[in-house]
């Protein structure tokens, strides 16, 4: 299986002082990960990191119901809909790589 590239971060304004969006330009608390499924960014404090709509999903349905777990079959509802595909775990494992490894940045683990 070919490997996947992962998203470059970026970094929003100077380390040490209040993170914001950077699109919308609000304050967030820099400890939280924030999911943005407009623009398809993953923020935490002064770092973004763009990803695609899907990784963006797959990442917002595991932030909405942490610290739960979430079923495969949830997830795959949030990111494909009723277009599931048939080898769900499999997709999914994908956009857990890169969610890990843009989790790992800060010192995060996703499971």
């Amino acid at each position: 299986m070919p490997r996947r590239k992962v998203p470059h971060a970026g970094l929003m304004g100077s380390p040490g002082k209040s993170a914001r969006c950077p699109t919308c330009g609000h304050e967030i608390e820099p400890s939280k990960l924030y999911v943005d499924l407009n623009t398809n960014m993953v923020l935490h404090g002064n770092n973004f990191w763009p990803v695609t709509p899907n990784t963006a999903a797959f990442m917002h349905a595991l932030l909405s119901a942490y610290p739960k777990w979430v079923p495969y079959e949830t997830v795959g509802n949030r990111v494909w809909g009723i277009n599931a595909p048939e080898k769900l775990t499999s997709n999914l494992s994908q956009y857990a790589y890169i969610a890990r490894k843009i989790v790992q940045t800060f010192g995060g683990d996703v499971r």
